[in-house]
């Protein structure tokens, strides 16, 4: 088996006749990043990938020290080129590996968090994909529209979720930008957070948010029913809680990641150097509005919201529409 390492890559348009291509797992995975979607991209025929041998790893990000060790065995194998699905795992490969092509997907700013420096032109041996602040600050900056200056914004999330580089960066920047006051009600099952949600004193909360998180997934749905019983408008990231009773999904959007990912390693594999294979970023924010949620529930300015969700758009190097999905 051949290593295709930073500095000798084949001639450009040539692909070597054995490759390996390391897969971590992570295990809070979104299942649009899931081994089996990745395998069916890597498969394509008219792609040097197609040629190559998957090797998928777990990546324990709940535990740092097993994680390293997990990386270090997985680096053992000397693929040729490393996938690395989220930031967590993305840095610890990182700092392991300094000559493999690594793609990774970064929720948090890749530059803020020091993958690297440069999206336009990534340096080293890095590049892939990031979900970065600017685009998830939008919503946010939405909730204000709709409710006003400093507004009370509640977030329901997994006990890990505070923990990850690009949520901390995330309240931060929304504390000290929008004037916002954020809670979070963290917990590892829908019934630790809900008890967190009943123990609230003061005044209600302006809106809720549901990032796309493992708790999420899994009890969202009864989250989303117990929070359309509270004050607060109820925005979440995951597509099947809107159909669950959310009022609004807001999400950023990159078409087809896992094949996105897949072209960028055929690119590495057939000569390109990684520093013409620019990380991509979101062309559009996604705003979908459940009608019959908002018009039923009181206090919620709807008519204004279906405004935004009919005229929103974002500047990402080039503004485009977003589409608004009436539920």
């Amino acid at each position: 088996m051949c290593l295709v390492a930073w500095g000798v890559f084949p001639a450009h348009g040539a692909t070597p006749e054995k490759c390996s291509i390391l897969l971590f797992a992570p295990n809070a995975t979104p299942s649009a990043f899931s081994p089996d979607a990745f395998r069916r991209e890597f498969a394509r025929e008219s792609l040097a990938t197609s040629r190559c041998e998957v090797l998928v790893r777990e990546a324990d990000i709940l535990n740092a020290g097993r994680l390293v060790e997990q990386v270090d065995a997985a680096l053992a194998t000397t693929p040729s080129i490393i996938i690395a699905p989220g930031s967590l795992v993305a840095l610890t490969v990182r700092a392991r590996e300094s000559s493999i092509p690594i793609l990774f997907v970064a929720v948090a700013s890749p530059e803020v968090i020091g993958l690297i420096e440069n999206r336009a032109a990534p340096e080293a041996n890095l590049t892939g994909l990031t979900y970065a602040m600017q685009e998830r600050v939008k919503m946010f900056e939405v909730i204000r529209e709709l409710v006003g200056e400093k507004p009370r914004i509640g977030v329901v999330v997994d006990r890990f979720w505070p923990t990850l580089p690009a949520s901390a960066e995330l309240v931060r920047t929304v504390k000290k930008d929008l004037g916002a006051e954020v809670r979070l009600f963290a917990g590892d099952t829908s019934e630790e957070v809900l008890a967190e949600v009943r123990s609230l004193r003061g005044p209600p909360m302006d809106a809720w948010v549901i990032p796309d998180t493992p708790l999420g997934r899994d009890g969202g749905a009864a989250i989303v029913a117990a929070l359309r019983r509270r004050p607060g408008i109820v925005i979440v990231n995951i597509p099947e809680l809107l159909e669950a009773g959310a009022h609004v999904l807001m999400h950023p959007v990159i078409e087809h990641p896992t094949k996105t990912l897949a072209e960028m390693a055929d690119l590495i594999l057939r000569g390109v150097p990684l520093r013409r294979i620019p990380v991509v970023h979101p062309k559009r924010f996604a705003v979908a509005v459940n009608v019959p949620a908002v018009e039923s529930t009181p206090g919620v300015r709807w008519t204004r919201l279906m405004a935004i969700a009919d005229s929103f758009r974002y500047d990402s190097g080039q503004a485009k529409d977003s589409p608004a999905s009436r539920r």
